[in-house]
């Protein structure tokens, strides 16, 4: 009877032993749940916060590859119109440099022509005065030869009341030939015509 007790009382304290096992285990399951529960919502959260970090991040990569493609069509445009200006530039530069060449070519036509003109001014003022002082000469030398005749005539002619002396009309010569008022070559043309 002894032993059926001692066996019962065994059993009860394995049961109740078991029961608290059971009981421990059921409690960390429970705790564990619980807290693997907090885990996986912490999870969630983190996952939608990098899920959300990662949709702004691709809306900004996305702007940035927007803002890319937009820089590069930019820069194509600006090379296009820089290749543009730099061949406008050159045919400027080109057509300047023609011009430039056509009017050294027309200044030295133009010297050319200055030089030639100046070579005939001179010329012709050369052979002006060559004639002027030929015809100088001969003026000079008509006037001295009506000198000579009229010295020669009044010698031989008579003395007449109120005519001029030979020197007198050498001096009226010598005016007319001067430019000066020839007073007594009138006087001696006038009384010559009158005594003849």
């Amino acid at each position: 009877m002894g032993s059926g007790m001692c066996s019962r009382r065994q059993k009860g304290l394995l049961q109740t032993g078991f029961f608290l096992v059971a009981l421990a285990c059921l409690g960390s399951g429970a705790f564990l749940y619980n807290h693997l529960q907090q885990k996986v919502k912490e999870a969630e959260a983190v996952a939608v916060k990098y899920k959300q970090q990662q949709e702004v991040l691709s809306a900004q990569l996305q702007v940035v590859y927007e803002h890319r493609s937009r820089l590069e069509r930019s820069l194509q445009k600006e090379r296009g119109e820089h290749k543009k200006t730099k061949e406008d530039f050159l045919v400027f530069l080109s057509s300047m440099h023609n011009q430039h060449e056509e009017i050294k070519k027309q200044l030295l036509d133009l010297q050319l022509q200055h030089n030639g003109l100046k070579l005939e001014h001179r010329k012709a003022v050369e052979a002006h005065n060559q004639k002027y002082s030929q015809l100088q000469r001969e003026k000079e030398s008509e006037v001295v030869g009506l000198q000579g005749r009229w010295k020669s005539w009044a010698d031989r002619v008579p003395r007449v009341s109120g005519l001029p002396r030979a020197t007198s009309l050498i001096d009226g010569a010598d005016k007319l030939r001067s430019g000066g008022p020839p007073d007594l070559w009138t006087q001696f043309l006038s009384r010559g015509s009158a005594a003849h």
